[in-house]
Protein backbone atom coordinates (compact mmCIF):
# COMPACT_ATOMS: atom_id res chain seq x y z
CA UNK A 1 0.00 0.00 0.00
CA UNK A 2 1.27 3.18 -0.93
CA UNK A 3 1.66 6.17 1.68
CA UNK A 4 0.04 9.47 0.96
CA UNK A 5 3.02 12.45 1.17
CA UNK A 6 1.50 14.07 3.63
CA UNK A 7 1.21 10.27 5.77
CA UNK A 8 5.35 10.54 4.62
CA UNK A 9 5.97 13.92 6.13
CA UNK A 10 4.10 13.21 9.67
CA UNK A 11 5.88 9.86 9.89
CA UNK A 12 9.49 11.92 9.44
CA UNK A 13 8.08 14.25 11.89
CA UNK A 14 7.28 11.88 14.31
CA UNK A 15 10.51 10.23 13.75
CA UNK A 16 12.60 13.75 14.51
CA UNK A 17 10.61 14.25 17.77
CA UNK A 18 11.19 10.90 19.15
CA UNK A 19 14.50 11.32 18.45
CA UNK A 20 15.43 14.08 20.17
CA UNK A 21 14.03 12.73 23.21
CA UNK A 22 15.58 10.18 22.97
CA UNK A 23 18.74 11.80 21.93
CA UNK A 24 18.50 13.81 25.05
CA UNK A 25 17.54 10.78 27.50
CA UNK A 26 19.84 8.38 26.29
CA UNK A 27 22.63 10.33 24.35
CA UNK A 28 23.53 9.36 20.60
CA UNK A 29 24.95 5.71 21.09
CA UNK A 30 22.76 4.49 23.88
CA UNK A 31 19.93 4.41 21.24
CA UNK A 32 19.29 2.79 18.51
CA UNK A 33 17.36 3.14 15.50
CA UNK A 34 14.59 0.75 15.70
CA UNK A 35 14.26 2.06 19.37
CA UNK A 36 13.74 5.59 17.79
CA UNK A 37 11.28 4.12 14.78
CA UNK A 38 9.41 2.20 17.59
CA UNK A 39 8.93 4.82 19.84
CA UNK A 40 7.43 6.73 17.00
CA UNK A 41 5.24 3.68 16.30
CA UNK A 42 6.43 2.59 12.70
CA UNK A 43 8.78 0.22 11.65
CA UNK A 44 12.09 0.03 11.42
CA UNK A 45 12.22 -0.32 7.70
CA UNK A 46 10.83 2.73 6.55
CA UNK A 47 14.07 4.30 8.38
CA UNK A 48 16.57 4.50 5.43
CA UNK A 49 13.81 5.90 3.23
CA UNK A 50 13.41 9.05 5.20
CA UNK A 51 16.94 9.24 6.44
CA UNK A 52 20.24 8.75 5.09
CA UNK A 53 21.93 7.76 8.43
CA UNK A 54 21.46 8.08 11.98
CA UNK A 55 23.99 10.96 11.96
CA UNK A 56 21.44 13.33 9.64
CA UNK A 57 18.73 12.14 12.01
CA UNK A 58 20.76 13.56 15.06
CA UNK A 59 21.18 16.87 13.05
CA UNK A 60 17.49 17.47 12.30
CA UNK A 61 16.36 16.16 16.00
CA UNK A 62 19.29 18.44 17.42
CA UNK A 63 17.65 21.61 15.34
CA UNK A 64 13.84 20.55 16.37
CA UNK A 65 15.45 20.34 20.12
CA UNK A 66 16.78 23.81 19.94
CA UNK A 67 14.48 25.25 18.01
CA UNK A 68 11.89 24.27 21.32
CA UNK A 69 14.36 25.85 23.71
CA UNK A 70 14.89 28.71 21.92
CA UNK A 71 11.06 29.53 21.50
CA UNK A 72 10.67 29.14 25.88
CA UNK A 73 13.58 31.31 25.73
CA UNK A 74 11.67 34.05 23.49
CA UNK A 75 8.74 33.42 26.19
CA UNK A 76 10.76 34.21 29.47
CA UNK A 77 12.63 37.24 27.60
CA UNK A 78 9.26 38.77 27.43
CA UNK A 79 9.07 39.48 30.75
CA UNK A 80 10.64 41.82 33.26
CA UNK A 81 13.76 40.32 34.47
CA UNK A 82 13.49 37.45 31.52
CA UNK A 83 16.83 36.10 31.76
CA UNK A 84 17.59 36.44 35.71
CA UNK A 85 13.82 34.56 35.61
CA UNK A 86 14.95 32.18 33.14
CA UNK A 87 18.06 31.25 34.57
CA UNK A 88 16.75 30.94 38.38
CA UNK A 89 14.09 28.15 37.21
CA UNK A 90 16.72 26.47 34.57
CA UNK A 91 18.94 26.28 37.75
CA UNK A 92 16.36 24.38 40.13
CA UNK A 93 17.60 21.51 41.61
CA UNK A 94 15.36 18.88 40.10
CA UNK A 95 17.00 20.28 36.67
CA UNK A 96 20.34 19.08 38.10
CA UNK A 97 19.34 15.55 39.67
CA UNK A 98 16.13 14.42 37.77
CA UNK A 99 16.05 13.89 33.71
CA UNK A 100 16.98 16.88 31.12
CA UNK A 101 15.32 18.04 28.50
CA UNK A 102 17.84 20.89 28.27
CA UNK A 103 19.23 20.39 24.63
CA UNK A 104 22.56 22.08 25.49
CA UNK A 105 23.23 19.88 28.01
CA UNK A 106 22.34 16.71 26.57
CA UNK A 107 23.41 16.95 22.93
CA UNK A 108 26.09 19.17 23.27
CA UNK A 109 28.73 16.46 23.91
CA UNK A 110 27.25 14.09 20.93
CA UNK A 111 27.28 17.12 18.69
CA UNK A 112 31.05 17.49 19.07
CA UNK A 113 31.46 13.65 18.55
CA UNK A 114 29.07 13.90 15.69
CA UNK A 115 29.91 15.12 11.74
CA UNK A 116 30.08 18.52 10.42
CA UNK A 117 26.56 18.14 9.38
CA UNK A 118 25.07 17.57 12.80
CA UNK A 119 27.30 20.29 14.52
CA UNK A 120 26.36 22.78 11.69
CA UNK A 121 22.45 22.23 13.23
CA UNK A 122 24.04 21.96 16.86
CA UNK A 123 25.62 25.83 16.06
CA UNK A 124 22.45 27.20 13.80
CA UNK A 125 20.56 25.98 17.13
CA UNK A 126 22.55 27.05 19.78
CA UNK A 127 23.16 30.59 17.91
CA UNK A 128 19.12 31.43 17.95
CA UNK A 129 18.94 30.07 21.19
CA UNK A 130 21.35 32.54 22.76
CA UNK A 131 19.53 35.22 20.37
CA UNK A 132 16.72 34.58 22.72
CA UNK A 133 14.18 34.51 19.76
CA UNK A 134 14.90 38.01 18.64
CA UNK A 135 17.42 37.83 15.99
CA UNK A 136 20.26 39.70 18.15
CA UNK A 137 23.35 39.34 16.67
CA UNK A 138 26.48 37.67 18.23
CA UNK A 139 28.68 40.70 20.27
CA UNK A 140 24.92 42.83 20.68
CA UNK A 141 24.89 44.00 24.17
CA UNK A 142 21.59 41.89 24.64
CA UNK A 143 23.29 38.68 23.07
CA UNK A 144 26.28 39.14 25.22
CA UNK A 145 24.10 39.75 28.94
CA UNK A 146 22.09 36.28 27.62
CA UNK A 147 25.34 34.40 26.79
CA UNK A 148 26.89 35.34 30.02
CA UNK A 149 23.80 34.24 31.71
CA UNK A 150 24.14 30.88 30.16
CA UNK A 151 27.37 29.68 31.30
CA UNK A 152 24.49 28.15 33.73
CA UNK A 153 24.05 25.58 31.53
CA UNK A 154 27.95 24.79 31.85
CA UNK A 155 27.48 24.85 35.44
CA UNK A 156 24.38 22.25 35.07
CA UNK A 157 26.72 19.93 33.13
CA UNK A 158 29.01 19.82 35.49
CA UNK A 159 26.91 19.81 38.67
CA UNK A 160 24.61 16.97 36.77
CA UNK A 161 28.14 15.08 36.23
CA UNK A 162 28.56 14.97 39.76
CA UNK A 163 25.50 14.92 41.51
CA UNK A 164 25.52 10.99 42.17
CA UNK A 165 28.25 10.83 43.68
CA UNK A 166 28.48 14.72 45.73
CA UNK A 167 25.42 16.23 45.79
CA UNK A 168 26.36 19.13 47.88
CA UNK A 169 29.54 19.63 45.42
CA UNK A 170 26.82 19.75 42.29
CA UNK A 171 24.83 22.11 44.44
CA UNK A 172 27.67 24.32 44.93
CA UNK A 173 28.31 24.42 41.48
CA UNK A 174 24.51 25.59 40.42
CA UNK A 175 24.93 28.00 43.70
CA UNK A 176 27.86 29.81 41.96
CA UNK A 177 26.11 30.98 39.15
CA UNK A 178 22.67 31.56 40.79
CA UNK A 179 21.52 35.07 40.03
Amino acid sequence: MKVSRKQVAENRERIVEQAARLFREHGVAGVGVGEITAAAGLTHGGFYRQFDSKDALFAEACAVALKDAETQLAVALQKPEGVRAFTQSYLRSEHVTGPSRCPMVTLATDATRTGAPSQAAFAKGLRAFLAGGQGMESGAPNWNETTAAFAAIGAMLMARAVAGADPALAEAIVDAVRP
